[in-house]
């Protein structure tokens, strides 16, 4: 029971920083506020976390979506592109619109902690090399046109997020998503057929020769 109670105590310090983080941000966030939001004594903080950035990182990793994301991008290699990437963008917003506090801590202190940038960059890292994969894989099942598929990849993972932190609506993004997908599944134009020289005198001439 005391167990129990220990990991219950420590999981509400690491819930209570994850507000005050988003809210105050991590730099000017304090101890003492981050005990008041948890309803304990901020002595108590330092029994679990030697520091507010070992604080910070058990906030990661709790509310970390690495697992998620890794089953919603376990994408079937058979399965339509015309069909996958809307759902995949659409699971990807409604999971940032979830986790909203821990994408503006990780955005925010990316670029002013090494660590959190190394974490973000990982992240992005795997996130794109999955669905890059997946469209090698459409690429070579002739659904989608050929193209620089780690940079699709990348396009749709950057509108999605950047859509989130917009708070711009769901709906647009459907939109914008279908924008992407048809610019993958629609053949290139052809190039258009050499027209025929004009004719001339001289060609004329030519011929009669």
């Amino acid at each position: 029971m005391a167990a129990s109670s220990t990991v219950s105590r420590r999981d509400r310090l690491v819930d209570a920083a994850l507000t005050v983080f988003a809210r105050e941000g991590v730099d000017a966030a304090s101890i003492k506020n981050i005990g008041r939001a948890a309803g304990v004594a901020p002595a108590l903080i330092y029994h679990y976390f030697e520091s507010k950035e070992a604080l910070l990182a058990a906030v990661v990793q709790r509310h970390g979506f690495l697992p998620q994301l890794r089953r919603m991008l376990a994408l079937p290699p058979a399965a339509p592109a015309a069909e996958v990437l809307p759902q995949i963008a659409r699971q990807m917003y409604e999971l940032l619109t979830e986790r909203a506090d821990l994408v503006r801590v990780v955005m925010a202190t990316s670029q002013t902690h090494p660590e959190m940038r190394q974490r973000m960059d990982a992240l992005t890292r795997e996130a794109q090399t999955l669905l890059a994969r997946y469209l090698q894989a459409r690429i070579e099942a002739g659904e989608v046109r050929v193209h620089n598929a780690p940079a699709a990849a990348r396009m749709l993972l950057f509108t999605v997020v950047m859509w989130r932190l917009a708070d711009a609506p769901a709906a647009d993004l459907n939109d914008a998503i279908a924008l992407l997908v048809a610019g993958l599944t629609t053949a290139p134009p052809r190039p258009a057929a050499a027209k025929p020289a004009p004719k001339t005198a001289a060609t004329a001439r030519r011929r009669t020769l």
